[in-house]
C-alpha cells in the first residue's frame, strides 16, 4: 500500500486557523511561515485556544506580502499587516522559553481584542531569533518558531477515520493541527515510525504529541465537545495516563512537501 501526503496545513499565527496548500517549502523551523505569529497577554504569555477558544474562528493567511487575519463568522472583520512588521522589541514567553519577539502595533491588539474580549497583542517571531527544539528530542541547532515545541506535526488519516468511526462524528484534521497529514496507512501506523522520507526530505519523528482540549473544539463553531476528547481518552492513552496522537517530527533537509508525495517509512 503507498502510503502518500494528502494535507499539508500552515498556521502563520500559533493557536489560530489556517489554512491547506497543495505545496510548501520549509525553512529552518518547518514550513515556511508556520507559527511566526503569536497571541500574547499582557504579561507577554502566549495564549491559545485553550484559554480563548473563540481563537478557532479567526483565520491568518499569507497574502502577497502580507498577513491577513480575517474572522470567519464576520465577513468585514478583517486586518491585514506586514509579514515582516517593524515595531517595538518585546520579551514573551512560550511554555518556558523566552523569546524576543516584535510587536505587531496597536491597531492589531485593538483589533483582537475587540473579537476575542480581553487585552491581546500580537507579535512576531524574527528570523534573528533561534529558539532552539529541546535537546532532549532534538540536535542542538534544530529550530522552532512559536510552534508548543517542534518544527512539523504529522498525522494519519486512517486514524483521525477510525476515531470518527468510534465517536459516530466526523472529526476534522485541522483540529488536530497538523502540518502533513498522510493517507494509506493501517490506523495508528504512525506510533511505531521512527523515519520517513518524502521526497528528498527526511523526517525524523522524535516524539508522540500530547494532547490538551484543543482537538476538542469545534473548528466550525468553536463548541467544545467533551465527548471527543472522551473518545481520545479511550483510544489514544499512554502508559503515563497522557493523550497522544500524531508525531512531532524535525526535518534534516530543506526542500518542498507536496500533497501527493509519497512517504517512505523509513525506520
Amino acid at each position: 500500500m503507498t502510503i502518500q501526503v494528502s494535507q499539508l496545513w500552515r498556521f502563520p499565527v500559533k493557536s489560530l486557523a489556517g489554512d491547506r496548500h497543495p505545496a510548501l517549502p520549509l525553512d529552518g523551523r518547518g514550513l515556511a511561515g508556520d507559527r511566526a505569529w503569536m497571541v500574547v497577554d499582557a504579561r507577554g504569555r502566549f495564549v491559545t485556544q485553550r484559554q480563548v477558544p473563540a481563537m478557532t474562528r479567526i483565520q491568518a493567511v499569507y497574502d502577497g506580502d502580507d498577513l491577513s487575519l480575517r474572522h470567519l463568522d464576520h465577513s468585514q472583520a478583517e486586518l491585514r499587516l506586514p509579514q515582516a512588521p517593524q515595531g517595538r522589541a518585546v520579551e514573551v514567553t512560550v511554555w518556558r522559553d523566552q523569546c524576543e519577539a516584535v510587536d505587531a502595533g496597536d491597531e492589531a491588539a485593538v483589533w483582537l481584542s475587540g473579537l476575542l474580549g480581553k487585552p491581546l497583542r500580537l507579535c512576531f517571531l524574527p528570523p534573528t531569533f533561534r529558539r532552539q527544539v529541546d535537546v532532549n528530542f532534538a540536535k542542538a541547532g534544530d529550530e522552532v518558531g512559536f510552534a508548543d515545541g517542534f518544527p512539523l506535526l504529522v498525522c494519519n488519516q486512517a486514524s483521525i477515520d477510525y476515531l470518527s468511526r468510534a465517536g459516530g462524528r466526523l472529526l476534522e484534521p485541522q483540529r488536530f493541527r497538523p502540518n502533513i497529514v498522510v493517507d494509506g496507512a493501517e490506523p495508528f501506523a504512525e506510533n511505531h515510525w521512527r523515519r520517513l522520507r518524502i521526497g528528498e526530505v527526511e523526517l525524523d519523528l522524535v516524539k508522540p504529541c500530547a494532547r490538551c482540549v484543543i482537538p476538542s473544539l469545534d473548528p466550525g463553531t468553536a463548541e467544545q465537545q467533551p465527548a471527543v476528547l472522551e473518545l481520545l481518552r479511550a483510544h489514544c492513552r499512554g502508559a503515563d495516563g497522557q493523550i497522544y496522537f500524531g508525531q512531532n517530527a524535525i526535518h534534516r533537509q530543506y526542500g518542498r512537501l507536496a500533497e501527493g508525495a509519497e512517504v517512505k517509512v523509513l525506520d
